[in-house]
């Protein structure tokens, strides 16, 4: 089950958060092709599935996370036999770029892997989760 989280346009200049959420996918849900606006950042919990940007596809699992950026055309599908939960983040902002290169976010090919301290992942879906019983 998908619930966008839509945030408050703080106007910030730096990097603006812009909508955020969480997805469950069942077997085989797919999205796109789709062109965003933002740069979005999804992180898959559990699970795995495949991304296709730029006219390649790169398998995505469980303690990766994958990068799409504005105007590019993308899509992405769930296993059929371990769908992925994933957390996601999109932003805006005149400084972004800049800062995904500085943390070696913007590296090809666009899936990599992240080993948070299980706080953080925590701390994220509690803040999502009472996101979305304000909506």
């Amino acid at each position: 089950m998908q619930k966008d989280i839509l945030l408050t346009d703080l106007k910030l200049r730096d990097i603006n958060p812009v909508i955020c959420g969480r997805e469950d996918c069942r077997p085989g849900h797919a999205f796109g092709p789709a062109v965003r606006f933002y740069w979005l950042l999804h992180y898959v919990v559990h699970g795995h599935g495949v991304f296709h940007s730029g006219g390649k596809s790169y398998p995505v699992r469980a303690g990766q996370f994958f990068v799409i950026r504005p105007f590019e055309v993308t899509e992405y599908q769930a296993d059929s036999q371990e769908p992925w939960e994933y957390i996601w983040i999109a932003f805006m902002g005149s400084d972004v770029t800049t800062i995904l290169q500085n943390c070696g976010l913007l590296n090809d090919p666009p899936v990599a892997n992240f080993s948070p301290e299980p706080k953080l992942i925590n701390a994220l879906e509690d803040t999502i989760s009472q996101l979305q019983q304000k909506n």
